[in-house]
């Protein structure tokens, strides 16, 4: 703190901004699909956002995005909790990666839920799912997206 007040106004002006300027080129640039390679996510490619649709009854909200990248197809069926913070109940999916199809559970390492008292609301998070019988684990990352429908 002490370093910080030595400085003048421009100069901390100057080191917000670059500082933010930092944060916002490590942030992904759009939705992704990454696949767990034993040590470290490795990006398979770009997603492309179809659809996401929801309804809200009070604090719940169920949503379902439909997803693709290349020749790959995801379709999630989410759950959340709105609140301070909103929170990720439990979710499926239905994937075609690869060729193959599958289903399993659906975890979440983030979620964000904008919107949704004057607006319609936007969704967005990382989630991860797996194919049970390969093992496979995929991660999916998708910025606040505008649900289809008003909840």
């Amino acid at each position: 703190m002490r370093l910080l007040s030595g400085l003048r106004t421009a100069e901390l002006i100057g080191l917000v901004v670059g500082l933010t300027l930092l944060l916002a080129g490590c942030a992904p640039i759009g939705p992704s699909l990454e696949i767990w390679d034993g040590t470290e996510w490795v990006e398979i490619g770009p997603v492309t956002v179809r659809s996401v649709t929801g309804r809200r009854a009070g604090v719940d909200v169920n949503a379902t995005g439909v997803f693709t990248q290349a020749e790959n197809r995801m379709t999630l069926s989410l759950e959340f909790v709105l609140g301070p913070p909103p929170r990720f109940v439990r979710g499926t999916h239905n994937s075609r990666i690869g060729g193959k199809s599958f289903e399993s559970p659906v975890s979440s390492e983030s979620v964000t839920f904008l919107g949704g008292q004057n607006t319609a609301p936007s969704i967005g998070g990382v989630f991860v799912f797996e194919d049970p019988k390969e093992g496979s684990r995929y991660r999916l990352r998708f910025p606040p997206t505008l649900l289809d429908r008003p909840l």
